[in-house]
């Protein structure tokens, strides 16, 4: 049931916290393989070198330094 969940989130956009390192890295990376659109979120400097890298890979993704927003 999982992986034909996720081949539906082909054509999505998917917005995903924490995702910059460890366990949430991966989420992205599942997701992008399928095709969904992923907008990366979190509070490490890192999520726009992290961003870099997936988009070489040629995923579409956006990063939101989550320490540049203000509530």
């Amino acid at each position: 049931m999982g992986i034909d969940l996720i081949r539906r989130k082909s054509g999505q956009i998917a917005f995903v916290s924490d995702a910059a390192a460890g366990n949430g890295k991966g989420i992205p990376t599942v997701l992008a393989t399928y095709g969904t659109t992923i907008v990366v979120a979190d509070i490490s400097d890192q999520v726009d070198e992290v961003v870099g890298e997936f988009k070489e890979k040629g995923f579409n993704m956006c990063a939101m330094n989550m320490h540049r927003c203000f509530i």
